[in-house]
């Protein structure tokens, strides 16, 4: 992962310190698997994820949709744990490589945006795929205002209020709460809420984020 100015460019996690985490990550130093490794392990969590998401649009067995909307999740949050686990191995166990941060940044984009478009299937209408797509784009743009900032600023902006972490956990919530509303009414209105919220969330997270770097470089 990280190769320069590591301690001012990760994420504040955390669970990073909780002792599991670093057991695992030392699990995973001694099997001799790279932090490189599990960051694109990241990005094939989020497309197995995101699988499941555009399969249940098109499942003819009510079970069927309401297990994928279920099981979704887990692969979410296993994208997550892998974020989690590159950093703690490159820097404290001291793998990080010159490459690292290609690693390290373009399977986290291509993991939001993925699941994001896809849940936007599972909302369906219009109205669902937009929010899903606009979801998506919005995702990748606060990364991409983060990047920028980093030019011009000692640490990189992790802010809110639609981050990562926030992004992820809006949508695990939105998979169980549509899982349970199909259940019932087999409808998928929760869905749509949530991709607004998650598109709304991270529209303002990039103004926010714009904010913070306008006010850096007018100080400096």
């Amino acid at each position: 992962m990280y190769d320069i100015n590591l301690s001012l460019q990760r994420r504040p996690i955390k669970l990073r310190s909780k002792a599991w985490a670093t057991t695992a990550a030392a699990t995973l130093v001694n099997l001799k698997v790279t932090p490189n490794q599990v960051s694109v392990a990241s990005a094939a969590f989020a497309a197995c994820g995101a699988a499941l998401l555009v399969q249940s649009h098109f499942q003819a067995s009510p079970a069927l949709v309401v297990a994928e909307l279920v099981i979704a999740p887990i692969f979410i949050q296993l994208r997550l744990l892998c974020n989690m686990l590159d950093g703690l191995m490159a820097v404290e166990y001291g793998q990080a490589t010159k490459s690292g941060e290609i690693y390290n940044e373009i399977p986290d984009r291509v993991s939001d945006f993925v699941l994001l478009a896809a849940a936007g299937y599972v909302a369906g209408g219009e109205l669902g795929v937009g929010l899903g797509w606009a979801a998506a784009g919005f995702a990748v743009c606060t990364a991409y205002v983060r990047a920028f900032a980093a030019r011009y600023t000692p640490a990189q902006d992790f802010s809110g209020p639609m981050a990562k972490q926030h992004r992820m956990f809006a949508l695990t919530l939105g998979c169980l709460a549509t899982a349970v509303q199909y259940a019932f009414d087999g409808s998928f209105s929760a869905m749509t809420a949530t991709l607004a919220v998650i598109a709304f969330g991270s529209l303002l997270t990039c103004v926010n984020r714009l904010q913070h770097l306008n006010a850096a470089m007018e100080k400096n």
